[in-house]
């Protein structure tokens, strides 16, 4: 998108990041006039959303870390099976009849 010299000085003089005018243009409400808004309010709620996002994925990895890894076995497009590396040989999962 083309940017004015007088949005650069701004966002410089005002300290507004690439990453702000980003989000406030990706969750902001439209109003009139080519007007974005992404309120403070909105902004916490967003953050607290990526706050439970993080802590899932977070959670997650961790039980594969427990796990030692995963192995997911997957053809033509189904799933067959799944389970944890504790104590495989991985060698011999991958490539099996070697």
């Amino acid at each position: 998108m083309k940017r004015t010299k007088h949005f650069e000085q701004r966002i410089r003089q005002r300290s507004i990041s690439e990453l702000e005018i980003d989000y406030a243009r990706m969750h902001g409400e439209n109003y009139a006039n080519g007007r974005i808004v992404l309120s403070r309010k909105k902004a916490e709620k967003l953050m607290q959303e990526i706050e439970r996002e993080y802590r899932k994925k977070k959670n997650c990895l961790e039980g594969i870390c427990r796990k030692k890894g995963i192995l997911v076995v997957e053809e033509n497009n189904t799933l067959i099976t799944a389970y944890p590396l504790l104590k495989i040989n991985l060698h011999k999962k991958l490539y099996p009849g070697r």
